[in-house]
């Protein structure tokens, strides 16, 4: 597969949401969903050598099993994954869960309430993508 998304969530709505904007977007980049961040960094550890790792990882932070912060965590103390960019997706943080987000070099992104506003967000997904 070549580049692509891999977006932690659980709500099958905003997967589908993201997913028809994804469709009619001329830049768009595939999609691989998972429900939680066991479950992303299953994906990850199942890459073998030589496949493309995603070029975005986007994080529900309202995971069940192991939640959004806590995978990014993770992720970001890891040498495989932690170049891979991390947007961090939520409708609300704390103001410390957001510092700590940016500390560890993710940025957070509220989830948009409109579709205008999905498509704005996925622009931004494409310029992390593009970096």
């Amino acid at each position: 597969m070549s580049s692509y998304f891999l977006y932690a969530e659980d709500d099958a709505d905003d997967i589908d949401i993201l997913q028809d904007v994804l469709n009619i977007h001329s830049k768009a980049k595939p999609m691989v969903c998972v429900e939680n961040g066991f479950l992303l960094l299953q994906h990850l550890q199942q890459i073998k050598t030589g496949e493309t790792y995603p070029c975005l990882i986007i994080l529900d932070a309202k995971l069940p099993k192991l939640n959004g912060i806590e995978t990014l965590q993770l992720l970001k103390s890891d040498d495989m994954y932690c170049l891979i960019p991390v947007v961090v997706f939520s409708s609300k943080l704390s103001d410390a869960d957001i510092q700590l987000c940016k500390q560890l070099g993710a940025d957070v992104i509220d989830k948009p309430s409109s579709y205008v506003q999905w498509q704005a967000t996925l622009d931004r997904f494409i310029s992390y993508a593009d970096e």
